[in-house]
Formats: structure tokens, sequence, C-alpha cells
């Protein structure tokens, strides 16, 4: 695999490409990246951000479901209720503030 996967953050998305569209050196030493590489890197990062915004506006829209409904707010070093088991400061204890933007259906 080429250096240049073996540092990339979305390594274990794509895995290094397809071997097919690889570029093989003639003397078999060096091996250049997958001819979509660029591509393949521009579709994650762009999905990555959108997806992280979704996951936040989801878990807050959740939260607000939970306290709406009567439920009490963890505490702090209490575990996160939406089951991540991180420390409720950590996970949705972040998104309290944002709570009176959400709109529920």
């Amino acid at each position: 695999m080429p250096e240049k996967c073996t540092t990339c953050e979305f390594l274990n998305l794509c895995h290094g490409g397809c071997p097919r569209n690889r570029n093989w050196n003639l003397s078999g030493q060096e091996i250049d990246v997958d001819y979509f590489c660029d591509s393949y890197i521009q579709i994650y990062r762009y999905a990555d951000e959108r997806m992280k915004s979704l996951a936040r506006q989801l878990k807050t829209r959740n939260l607000k479901q939970y306290l709406d409904a009567g439920n009490v707010e963890p505490g702090r070093n209490e575990p996160c209720i939406c089951g991540s088991g991180h420390k409720y400061k950590k996970c949705c204890g972040r998104l309290r503030s944002e709570l009176s933007n959400v709109h529920t259906v």
C-alpha cells in the first residue's frame, strides 16, 4: 500500500482503493495511489461534515424529547442518556444550550 494511504484519515473507509486502479511501477518497488484517490477524499470529507451535523441535530432533538417527557436530566458524571457510554457532560450535556432552537415533530 502506498505511503500516502497509510497516513490518510479515510483509510478505514476506502482501504487503499481498488488495486486495479493503482499505478504500479515497472520495477515493482513503488506503488502509486488509486487513480480516484482525490475524488474519494472529497466525497468522504463532504459526507463526514454532513453526517456529524445530522448526528448533532438528532441527539439534540432526542435530548429535548427526553426532557419534555418529564425525565430528570442526568448528573454531569452519570452515563449519557443516548447510550454512547460517555459521561453526560462530555456527550449530550454539551447540547443543552441548543435545546431552545430545536423543533420536534
